[in-house]
């Protein structure tokens, strides 16, 4: 008999994802035409793309990022409402947003003000499939107030010293996973002949992207944390896993034009990125409720 329910609670899962990553396709469709009307200079994809490849790797990989984040926001037990707009906040920074960002300052591919538009309006309707078909029970506390009880588990200072770590530490793991592959990328980027469409902008542009995308991260996964009821051990498993599939599926897949050599390579730096990043935010940002005192204590 559990195995039956185990069946029917992964095929409907499964067709909850399918239906979600259906909606956002059509929120891509309606991002392309708003763009266009706006005047935005589109993707410039090489002409040996395939498109339709691209479409069907978008709508595959659109399930199960879909379920991804259902299953995990559903574990923080809060309203429908604040479930679409955290869900929104998250899929658009980390999905849209902040490849946008890094897609225009290290390739010509993508201008960043057609990544920024067209990023919304997929992400606004997967938010609200997911919000849908992912519903929670909620707690007994308003959500401001378990915003308010959060910060009082440390003292101001100790929240402010975790908070720049958890900032910082985005841009330590980018320059250390960055060396070691480093000696297998550079030269593709280095080298203009290769026409991937790669650029390789100066070190003082790198640093400031980097630490405007770590800021932005962290107020992604942000709320996470404050409204997290599970253990630590399952935050990290759910954070990572959704860091690795992100990083992978929504970069590398469809970076298709790119030697495999290269993609292989990065896949590896953001799969130990994602690691690292979801260790390290657990380790500064996690602090349960019923440690309250233990964790002042040791301020």
């Amino acid at each position: 008999m559990n195995k039956i329910l185990t069946a029917k609670h992964i095929t409907i899962t499964i067709f909850k994802g399918i239906l979600v990553s259906i909606i956002g396709l059509v929120g891509a469709s309606a991002g392309g035409i708003i763009t266009s009307i706006l005047g935005l200079p589109g993707v410039n994809l090489p002409e040996s793309v395939d498109l339709q490849r691209i479409f069907l790797q978008n709508f595959f990989t659109g399930i199960f990022i879909a379920v991804l984040i259902g299953e995990m926001f559903k574990k923080l037990k809060i309203g429908f409402l604040a479930r679409f707009i955290f869900i929104f906040i998250f899929y658009y920074l980390n999905n849209h947003f902040l490849l946008a960002i890094e897609a225009s300052v290290f390739t010509n591919i993508m201008n960043l003000s057609f990544g920024a538009v067209f990023g919304i309006f997929p992400s606004l309707l997967i938010a609200l499939g997911i919000s849908l078909f992912w519903p929670s029970s909620r707690l007994d506390k308003a959500i401001l107030a378990r915003f308010s009880e959060y910060f009082k588990r440390k003292k101001p200072g100790t929240f402010i010293l975790r908070f720049i770590g958890a900032w910082l530490i985005f841009i330590v793991i980018y320059y250390l996973m960055g060396m070691i592959v480093s000696p297998i990328v550079v030269p593709y980027y280095q080298n203009p002949d290769n026409n991937l469409g790669l650029v390789l902008p100066p070190q003082s542009t790198i640093v400031k992207v980097q630490l405007l995308r770590g800021f932005l991260y962290l107020l992604s996964v942000l709320p996470i944390f404050i409204l997290w009821n599970a253990g630590k051990k399952s935050l990290f498993l759910w954070l990572s896993s959704i860091f690795i599939y992100q990083n992978i599926a929504m970069g590398m897949l469809f970076t298709v034009w790119l030697p495999a050599k290269l993609r292989i390579a990065h896949s590896i730096e953001l799969t130990l990125d994602s690691i690292l990043l979801a260790l390290f935010y657990v380790v500064l940002l996690y602090i349960p409720a019923n440690r309250v005192k233990e964790s002042k204590n040791d301020d």
